[in-house]
This record gives structure tokens, sequence and C-alpha cells, in this order.
């Protein structure tokens, strides 16, 4: 179901809106929705770049559009802006959620990290996408989401810009404390149980934040500032940083450069501002997006090369689910509930019985000395 709309604002904004096409997508029987904005010159014979971009908290994919606009610049600098919408906060309400697994929450029945895979997936078969220049952004709760699709589906974007937002367990990301059963870890101000993070692969990163934010986004043993740095540079393999500042948008924002990474790693904080979508960010996002093509980048793997190796069936599963590999080397299966815990690991593994475990969303962590790869089963 599509509406297609299009529209002049000329009194309080000096930009014009490209066209907007409202889609809606069927995932776990509820419909979920998002606004799509074609460049303007949009030819079908190209192939264009993507940035899927999530709103923030208790709010929605109209209101994140009128604030970051990506579809501005998408118009000039020639690519596809995509906003998705959470699920409500309550019921009936347009204000919204993600569940990128912090738990309890309003919205933790829904999967939206296989939302966003689905209309990936809807998007590429749609449109003229370059699987090669998928990028994703998000704010507050959308930069939670943000990683989260860069912890489950690492394989699908060559780079991620969060703004504003981390998760909270582990002193390192990867549940560092061993609380990672829904309790409140040390130093922790509020309950966010993050799934442990897994990229499957190195993944470019830029990171923006409000120096006056301080500890308004809690996190475990650190500020988010500190998490972010641990667990990117610590992932990344980062040697040291070089920190300088520069003028954007009227805006003076302290950079800071991490050298020797695996992939590219910035971290920015805006000097003087709070918790808001910084007039900046926008322009400098896509300077960094623009530098990264996966399928140029000898640490990334092409997306279709992917499931000629790996096969994992059915992923909605009622007794068995079955893996085949193609590869010749060794390999290590793992299967984690969403608090994080491991229900199964196996080496070698071609068959895994899971009849007698609880129904929900599970998910299964593929190593070889080579890469790492994460499918979702769903326990039926």
């Amino acid at each position: 179901m599509k509406k297609i709309y299009i529209g002049w604002l000329s009194c309080l904004f000096a930009w014009s809106l490209s066209a907007q096409i409202e889609n809606t997508l069927v995932w776990q029987n509820v419909p979920r929705t998002y606004l799509l904005y074609l460049p303007a010159d949009y030819d079908p014979t190209q192939r264009y770049p993507v940035v899927v971009a999530c709103h923030p908290g208790l709010s929605n994919s109209a209101q994140h559009a009128e604030a970051a606009r990506w579809q501005v610049l998408g118009d000039t600098a020639g690519f596809i802006s995509v906003y998705p919408n959470g699920m409500p906060s309550m019921p009936n309400s347009n204000t919204r959620l993600w569940n990128a697994y912090d738990q309890p929450s309003t919205v933790s029945d829904y999967d939206d990290a296989g939302f966003l895979n689905a209309m990936l997936d809807r998007l590429i078969q749609q449109y003229a996408v370059d699987t090669c220049r998928m990028y994703m952004s998000g704010f507050s709760n959308g930069a939670m989401m943000t990683y989260r699709m860069a912890c489950d589906f690492t394989h699908r974007f060559a780079a991620v810009a969060p703004l504003s937002g981390g998760w909270g367990y582990g002193a390192d990301g990867f549940c560092g404390d061993g609380n990672c059963d829904g309790d409140v870890a040390p130093g922790c101000t509020w309950k966010m149980a993050y799934l442990n993070c897994q990229p499957a692969e190195p993944l470019p990163v830029i990171f923006m934040k409000g120096s006056l934010e301080g500890n308004n986004l809690p996190t475990c043993r650190g500020t988010t500032d500190s998490l972010n740095r641990i667990f990117w540079s610590d992932f990344l393999n980062c040697g040291n940083s070089v920190t300088d500042t520069l003028q954007a948008a009227g805006e003076t924002i302290l950079r800071e450069r991490f050298n020797d990474c695996a992939a590219h790693f910035e971290f920015y904080t805006v000097l003087g501002n709070g918790h808001q979508w910084h007039a900046p960010a926008t322009p400098l996002f896509w300077n960094f997006f623009e530098h990264h093509n996966k399928c140029n980048d000898a640490t990334a793997t092409q997306e279709p090369e992917r499931s000629n190796n790996l096969n994992v069936y059915p992923t909605t599963v009622d007794d068995e689910v079955l893996i085949r590999y193609d590869g010749q080397e060794d390999f290590t299966v793992t299967l984690l509930d969403l608090t994080g815990r491991t229900v199964f690991q196996g080496q070698n593994a071609t068959r895994i019985t899971v009849s007698a475990w609880q129904s929900g969303l599970y998910l299964l962590l593929f190593k070889t000395n080579r890469y790492r790869e994460i499918r979702r089963i769903m326990v039926r």
C-alpha cells in the first residue's frame, strides 16, 4: 500500500520536498510503515546509495524527517532516504519507540531488527539500490537501534552514524559485568539489558553527541562517551586518537579520529549543545558515508557472497535448525536468547534440536577463523 505526496514548503524552510512515498510492510502480522524519498533526478537505470534514518524515542518518522532532512541533501548528493517507524509507545499513540533489546519495554515483543532487515530487502527489490552503499543513522533511541542493526546485520551496511545513544551493558559492551539477565549492572542508572553486540566484521562508525548531555545517557561503569570509545576502539583494534576542532553549520565541534583501526572510527562532540539533532550532523555524516563503499573495502564482505557460504534453515522453526556451510574450515555455532544467555554452543554443528526451547527470538552466531555472521531464529 503506497501513498504519494508532493508538496512545497516556502514559509519556514527554503527547501522543497522531493517525492514522499509512504510504504507499509506487514511484519509479525503487524503493518509497519516507513517514509521513502527518492532524489529529484532518480533514474531507475542507475544505482543509488540508501540512508536509513531512525527517529528518537517518543517521536516518529515524519518528525525525524523534518529535523534531520536527509531527503534534502539526498536531492543534490543523489541518495535515497528512508525513515522507518518504530512501534507506538502506547495504544493509539503516534509517538513511537524502537526495540533495541532494552528490557523491559512497551515494544519489547516486536522484532524491529527483523523488520528493518525485511524493509531493506524490499527496497532492493523495488528500487535501484546500490547494496554496496547502504548506510544507517539514528538519534537517541534511534541511535540504539542503529547500533542494534550494526551488531546483528553488520554485513548489510557500509557505515553507520549514531547520534546521542548507546547501550548500557557490560564495561566493554560484551556483558563484561556478567549481568546479562535483565538486572541493573553496577554503575547503571536504568535498565538497558542489551543483548551482546557481536558485529560480524569491522564496520566504519562515526558518533556524535552534545557536550551538555553529560551523564544523561547512562551506561555501565562510565558515560556514553567512554563506552562508545571503549567498545569500538577495542573491536576495531584502533591505536591512538588525534583530537582537533572544526566549525560546521555555526557550531564548534571537538573531533576525535582514531588511528590504525580495522575500519574508520570518529567521535564528535558538539560544544555547548544538549540532546538534539545537531545542525552539522547530516552533512558531516554524509561526508563520512560517501567515503565508504563496502564492496571496495578489503575488510568487508560483499552481501551476495555470504549466502553462498552459509545456509541456515528454517528460520521459523518448531523442532530442528539445519546448518550447511560450504567452506572447508571448522566453525562454531552459538545460539543466544534475548538476554544474551548462551543456550547452545557446538563445533561444526549441522543440526540443532530446539523443540524443548521456550518460544521466542534467538540469535545464531556463526564463527570461522575468517569471519562471523549472525542469523535470526524464531522458535514457535
